[in-house]
This record gives structure tokens, C-alpha cells and sequence, in this order.
């Protein structure tokens, strides 16, 4: 389907996402941007739009509450932290407004990881919803300092009619080089590190759009369409969108009740009564859905199904291709979002990128090669945003080549053994493979699950242990598991159904140093990691 090009009229790319939000308001009130459930607990009851007027009101209303709540001596960051619905837009466009960040914390992250991402920014506001009054408690008896503050109901911002608009402290010129919001990495170990995203850096779609090649991009595919995203505004992937790819490409984002991540049932029931036409989530959720004939149907109905965050299971995408537009959608906190070309046909699942983003590839391996990201002069690039001062960003991803196709990549894992799941959580493997093996019956330990739902653990024990009757060490290595599992979070954590003891004539491979090699390892143990897989899906 050909995608028309875009008028000067609809390319904001100079303007902060504020002032585009005002201007679609003003031009086109009824336009609509986001809808959510009616009810929480019975999805049939409808869903609700959110216009452009209204999310404009929603956003002034926020500006004014938080210069009545906020004084100096809170700084100009504050965090936010709440539940699956539209209020992190509308509290970052606040912050925008007012001059001031706004940090995201991700629902997901430990307690741990929330205080030490507080202490990195110095941040003494905690801004969080109804649901999040234990945590505010819990969090400021641990920080000295931190301020908790609830926030106004989803209801109270998108009802609100101020009665004049609030008067915006900040300007393109001044302002697009700052940072607005700060993200953060996945860090599993409890130690995520913030990243600071400037306003810049939230008008990624609109700048590609003066690129003639624009039309056959994946990105082109959302526009005028209604996209659901499950993740909502709660993951930064769904902030991402609602901020900067809705306002675009004029594709309003619908959501799934706030109260809960959405079940099968659940997005069935968002399928037939918030008219999705598009989806744009992590593999898990496709996933899921493709093993249902009648969402597969309506899957294969839509005008695209893209994926982020994680790698993805070739099967399904293999039901898709022939009836809609599937694929990966690439970007991370560190590059930002880095487009695409769509790819037809059951090359669906390879990356074929554009030369002006500055991505090469690297040969590390035999037939693996490192992402990088190598400055182009005159050209704005995410990962230079971050890091000023260098001119080429290495990503420690690990990519293969096309066998046929040398344009096109494919997403093989991380240098660093960071294992992504289908969810788009990560988890640290040297991390926990540290500690496990400080177990004293445990020689050698692997987490792995690459692409899967959940990660394995994969054992070799000490030829001492294996020798002995006595099972005494499996009482200290659960001790030592269940700690580890307490600083994770809950998708991350080692199932005991999911843990493999390796034989004692089949040990780890090993490098020349005698490190773990994990390649010939996975290879070792293939079959044993299928049956396990197959056992536990």
C-alpha cells in the first residue's frame, strides 16, 4: 500500500511536542489521540477517545497543578510513577510546559533500582497515582529528602476545561537541545542508568518525513491508522509512541485497563470494541495471540503488526507475512528510534536500515558483526545526544548478515551476554552467573533464554558434588537462588522448573582462557534446552 507523501503543513519536526499538540488542538479539536476502557473490569462497555482539545486541556490543567505543588526547592526533576494509563503523557507534556524533566521509572524495575536511578538525578519528587501509595511510602522512608506527592485521577486531567491556557515557559529555539525526559536502561542488576532524552529527540518521525524515501518506510504504515499498544504509556516504548509517533502520524494509540498487563481475553475484547486496526507491542504479546485462530484472523486483518524490545519467534511471523505488514521496529534508551525499511515477503524479520542514521556493522566474530553508530555530519543522531563527545557509539549488539542479501541484518544477541526476553525485560547473565557461582557445590553456571519468555539456568556442578549421595547442596543453591530471584524482577526470576544440571561427561565448553563459551554451550545442550522449553511453555 503506497503511503502518500506528507504536506509541509504536517511536518512539525521545528516545533517542541507541545506546541504541535496545541496546534492539532486548535486546527482539529475533535482529532482523536489515544482511547482507553470505559471500565476497567467489563471491556465491552466501550472505550473512551481522548481528542486533541481534551489532551490539550488535560496537559494545561497538569501544568498549572504542578506549579501548585511544586516549589524551588524541589528542583526542576521530578519522577513519575504510575498505572497503565495515559497520565505519563500528559505529566511529561506538563513537565515540558513548566520548564521542567520529567523522570520515567519503569514499573517493572526493583525497589533497589528505582533509589539508586532517584539518586543519580538528585531527584526529591516522587510523583505517583492512587495505586502507588505503599511504594511512595516505602521509597521516601528509604531516601532521605524525597517528597511523595499523589497525583490527580486520569478523570480529573481529561475532564478538566482550565479557563485559559497555560502560558508555555520554553520555546523550540531555547529548549530543543534540553533534556525533557529521562529514560533509563533495562539494568537487572539493580543498576540502571538514567538517560537523558532532549526535546530534540522526541521529533524523530516528523524530521524523517522530509526524507523522499519516506513512503516506504515502516514507519509510513502507521499513519491514519488506530494502533493498540498493550504496554500503554507504563513502558517507555509506549511513552515514546504516544509522544512523538501518535502526533505524527496521526494514529491514535489505544490501551488496555490500567489495572493490569491485558490478558488473551482482554485483547480480544480491545480487538472488537476499541477498532484496532494496527499493533505495535513486544513479540510476547503477538506471540500469545497468533495461537488463537480467531485473533489470528484478526491479526492478519490489520494494515501492520510490528515488534520492539526483544528478538522475536520466526513462527509466527511466518502466519502473518502473506496478510499484513510484520516486523521488527528498531530503537533503544541509548540510540532512540532508528527507522526502517518495510520488508515484504519472508524477509519479514530482517533489518534493512538507512544509510543517513549512521549504522554499520563490525565483524567481532566469524559471521558476527557489533552495531555501531558512526557520526554523520549535518545529521542529528540519538546516540550522539548522549554522548557528545564521541564519534562513534558502539552498541555491543551482535547482528548476522543476510547469506544473500547483503543490506539486510539480523539481531543475533549481545557481546556482553545480556539476555533479552520476548517481553523486552533483560536479563544480566554475568551478573547472576557470578553469584551463583559462589555456591560452593557449583562450578560453572549459564542463565541463558535469548528470545524466550523466561530465562533458564543451566548448572555445572563440582566433581565433588557429583560423586556424593548426600543432596545437601541443593538446599544451599536454591538459598542462593531465591536471593537472587528477591532483587529481580518478576518476569526476570529463575523458575525452579526451569534449571538444567549439566552431565558430568558433557562439561561447559570453554575458551582458551577457560572462560564460559556460551555459543558452544547452547550447542552443547540444544536438545536438552528445547525439552526444557517445550516442557515449560
Amino acid at each position: 500500500m503506497a503511503t502518500p507523501t506528507p504536506t509541509s503543513e504536517e511536518i512539525h519536526d521545528e516545533r517542541l511536542v507541545i506546541d504541535v499538540i496545541d496546534d492539532i488542538a486548535a486546527k482539529h479539536p475533535e482529532r482523536v489521540w489515544g482511547s482507553f476502557p470505559v471500565s476497567d473490569s467489563d471491556l465491552s462497555a466501550g472505550f473512551q477517545d481522548v481528542t486533541y482539545r481534551s489532551l490539550s486541556h488535560a496537559i494545561d490543567t497538569a501544568a498549572f497543578w504542578l506549579d501548585s505543588v511544586l516549589g524551588e526547592e524541589d528542583g526542576d526533576v521530578f519522577a513519575f510513577y504510575g498505572d497503565r494509563d495515559f497520565r505519563q503523557a500528559i505529566l511529561a507534556a506538563a513537565a515540558a510546559k513548566t520548564g521542567r524533566q520529567f523522570q520515567f521509572i519503569n514499573a517493572w524495575s526493583s525497589e533497589s533500582a528505582k533509589l539508586g536511578l532517584l539518586s543519580y538525578t538528585q531527584c526529591k519528587v516522587w510523583i505517583h497515582t492512587d495505586t502507588g501509595r505503599a511504594l511512595a511510602s516505602s521509597l521516601t522512608k528509604a531516601r532521605h529528602g524525597l517528597r511523595a506527592i499523589e497525583c490527580l485521577s486520569q478523570a480529573e486531567l481529561l475532564e478538566s476545561a482550565p479557563e485559559h491556557p497555560y502560558p508555555s515557559r520554553i520555546t523550540w529555539e531555547e529548549a530543543q537541545d534540553k533534556t525533557w525526559i529521562i529514560l533509563h536502561t533495562t539494568g537487572s542488576t539493580g543498576n540502571p542508568k538514567p538517560v537523558r532524552w532532549t526535546h530534540k529527540a522526541f521529533r524523530s518521525t516528523d524530521r524523517f518525513k522530509r526524507f523522499k524515501d519516506f513512503g516506504e518506510s515502516k514507519i509510513a504504515m502507521f499513519q491514519n491508522q488506530r494502533l493498540f499498544q498493550p504496554l500503554a504509556c507504563a513502558h517507555s516504548m509506549g511513552l515514546v509512541t504516544s509522544l512523538d509517533i501518535v502526533p505524527s502520524m496521526n494514529a491514535p494509540m489505544v490501551i488496555g485497563p490500567r489495572d493490569r498487563m491485558p490478558t488473551v481475553s482482554d485483547i480480544r475484547e480491545i480487538f472488537k470494541y476499541g477498532r484496532v486496526n494496527g499493533m505495535y507491542s513486544t513479540p510476547i504479546f503477538v506471540k500469545q495471540l497468533t495461537e488463537h485462530d480467531d485473533l489470528l484472523a484478526q491479526l492478519r486483518s490489520f494494515a501492520f503488526v510490528y515488534y520492539g524490545g526483544a528478538k522475536a519467534d520466526r513462527h509466527w511471523g511466518d502466519l502473518l507475512y502473506k496478510h499484513t505488514s510484520v516486523g521488527p521496529i528498531f530503537g533503544s534508551t541509548e540510540t532512540g528510534h532508528v527507522h526502517l525499511r518495510k520488508l515484504d515477503g519472508p524477509d519479514w524479520h530482517w533489518y534493512d536500515f538507512y544509510a543517513w542514521e549512521g549504522v554499520a556493522f563490525e565483524e567481532v566474530k566469524p559471521g558476527l558483526f557489533e552495531m555501531v553508530f558512526n557520526r554523520v555530519p549535518g545529521q542529528w543522531q540519538h546516540a550522539f545526544s548522549s554522548h557528545p563527545d564521541l564519534d562513534q557509539y558502539r552498541t555491543r549488539d551482535l547482528w548476522v548478515r543476510h547469506p544473500a542479501k547483503p543490506t539486510l541484518w539480523a539481531y543475533h544477541g549481545r557481546a556482553d551476554d545480556f539476555v533479552m526476553l520476548t517481553c523486552g525485560d533483560g536479563v544480566d547473565a554475568p551478573y547472576l552467573q557470578e553469584k551463583l557461582e559462589a555456591c560452593p557445590a557449583v562450578q560453572m553456571a549459564m542463565v541463558g533464554g535469548q528470545g524466550k519468555d523466561r530465562p533458564w539456568l543451566l548448572l555445572e556442578l563440582k566433581q565433588s558434588v557429583t560423586r556424593q549421595a548426600n543432596q545437601g547442596w541443593v538446599v544451599d543453591m536454591f538459598r542462593v537462588l531465591d536471593e537472587i530471584n528477591e532483587t529481580l524482577p518478576y518476569i526476570t526470576k529463575i523458575s525452579s522448573k526451569r534449571i538444567i544440571i549439566a552431565s558430568p561427561d558433557k562439561p561447559f565448553a570453554r575458551t582458551a582462557k577457560q572462560a564460559l563459551d556460551r555459543n558452544k554451550t547452547v550447542e552443547l545442550y540444544k536438545d536438552e534446552i528445547a525439552a526444557l522449553d517445550m516442557a515449560t511453555a
